[in-house]
């Protein structure tokens, strides 16, 4: 269908004005290219809005204008097909049994089957059930060959058919015109596995696929099939699989991608296991000496998993500032929680320092962890080091820091004038510090709410008949004895 411009700058003036494309044309002040029928998700509407940001005028003299138009056609088309294939789904389900089941084109059905060319084979393929794909294939006007049945394989995984992409498989093993799978075709197979994580089957092939390689190299696995295979046992938390088929990738001299560093450290991510994440540092560091930077999701997963190894985290974040990835302040909280686990102020200090050198602007919860174990260890020094920083990154010191840094002097035996000191310094910044209660009123505390629940759950028990009327329970002795210790020590504190 030949491209109009000037039929669908008329057509859009009659878009009534909940149509797809009217928003457009509002806040634009020009006429959109898309119809009623194109959804406002698609890419007809973002090619249509891109049109109508250009204006009609300007699309006429733009320099992809010819660019525009063979999209444009070419979606036509799609969109036609698509209403094809949407009336043959609709006739097939009127096809449905009593009890709900799909039922797939019946055999007289496939017997007309007689594909034209490869995309009207793809489309008999995807309407039959994986027992007739070697019927539909071989009743073909054309003569399918490697790329065709590759080709078939990756809409059947695309689909999520892994039945189906199987039987496209063995029909190619078997096929009447004379092709076997190559590479490609077991490629495409193992990666549309990949797709469900069924690892059993994707090692089937995967081995069978290497057992082949011995006698014709041309179908030895490439980088693709290592990282799908990766990426199966990755979805099963299979962390050894998939360290040993790297090291088949490495000894086969086949550089490793993005991708598959990916797959094998989301692998050794997925176990949490002190000896995987070392093994990621590891993998870690030579991606980074391939001059492969990864994603900055991809290194923060890595902290995250590292949350109960504060060591590797620490490694992992030293060889992110080796290959200069830029760190932002999600990485350093999450090196930050795995240090206050463990209680290891000195480095959470020393980490604190290497964001200020790296200009890195933290948040409070970065600070907050740092000053309470700062104020449990009383080293105010390191405290007044947290606010220094603080305040040249232009953090304002919230009551709780304040509470915080405050509690590090006293813990500390600092000078009663130095705490005051530092008490009208936060007073002139208009703070007003929140000290934190310290461990033994928060033990006295939670005593006594415990007595007290007792004593309200007994209240509520009604107790042993006595003649005709039920006493209540009481309060043993030793909880009234520990509620009044616990009192007297709250009020000594």
């Amino acid at each position: 269908m030949p491209f109009d411009m000037d039929y669908h700058v008329r057509f859009s003036r009659l878009l009534p004005p909940n149509a797809p494309g009217d928003a457009v044309y509002r806040r634009c002040g020009c006429h959109s290219l898309l119809t009623p029928e194109i959804g406002p998700n698609s890419r007809e509407w973002r090619i249509g809005y891109y049109c109508a940001l250009t204006r009609p005028s300007s699309v006429r003299s733009f320099p992809q204008r010819n660019m525009l138009i063979q999209q444009y056609q070419q979606l036509q088309y799609e969109q036609l097909m698509q209403y094809q294939n949407m009336l043959q789904y609709q006739s097939m389900m009127l096809q449905q049994n009593a009890g709900g089941e799909f039922l797939h084109k019946p055999l007289s059905t496939v017997d007309t089957m007689h594909a034209n060319n490869i995309d009207e084979l793809k489309r008999f393929v995807g309407m039959v059930a994986p027992s007739d794909v070697k019927r539909v294939i071989e009743q073909s006007r054309i003569v399918p060959r490697e790329m065709a049945y590759t080709s078939l394989i990756q809409m059947a995984g695309k689909m999520r058919q892994i039945d189906k992409a199987v039987a496209i498989f063995e029909a190619m093993k078997d096929s009447k015109f004379d092709v076997k799978p190559n590479m490609y075709s077991y490629t495409a197979l193992i990666s549309a596995i990949s797709r469900i994580g069924d690892w059993e089957l994707a090692e089937q092939y995967f081995s069978e696929m290497e057992a082949l390689s011995q006698r014709d190299p041309t179908v030895a696995p490439n980088r693709v099939t290592f990282s799908s295979m990766i990426a199966v046992y990755e979805k099963a938390k299979k962390f050894d699989k998939a360290i040993e088929t790297f090291e088949k990738q490495l000894a086969a001299n086949i550089s490793p991608d993005l991708i598959t560093y990916m797959a094998v450290l989301g692998a050794c991510q997925a176990s949490r296991d002190a000896v995987a994440l070392s093994r990621a540092v590891d993998i870690l560091d030579s991606m980074h000496e391939s001059k492969i930077v990864g994603t900055p999701m991809m290194y923060l997963n890595l902290l995250v998993a590292c949350e109960n190894q504060h060591a590797t985290a620490l490694r992992v974040l030293y060889s992110m500032r080796k290959a200069r990835v830029e760190l932002t302040a999600s990485m350093f909280n999450s090196v930050m929680q795995s240090l206050f686990l463990a209680n290891e102020k000195d480095l959470a200090v020393k980490l604190a320092e290497m964001a200020d050198k790296d200009s890195v602007r933290l948040n409070y919860t970065f600070f907050d962890s740092v000053l309470k174990m700062c104020a449990d260890a009383g080293d105010w020094k390191s405290a007044d080091l947290m606010r220094t920083i603080m305040t040249k990154s232009r953090i304002n010191v919230s009551p709780q820091c304040a509470g915080l840094i405050l509690c590090a002097h006293m813990q500390g035996n600092d000078s009663v004038e130095a705490i005051e000191r530092l008490n009208q310094q936060f007073k002139a910044e208009d703070i007003v510090p929140l000290l934190p209660a310290r461990k033994e009123i928060v033990e006295c505390v939670d005593e006594i709410a415990d007595v007290l629940a007792v004593a309200e759950d007994v209240r509520n028990e009604p107790g042993p008949l006595s003649g005709n009327k039920r006493k209540p329970y009481e309060l043993s002795e030793r909880s009234v004895q520990s509620q009044e210790d616990a009192t007297a020590r709250l009020k000594e504190l």
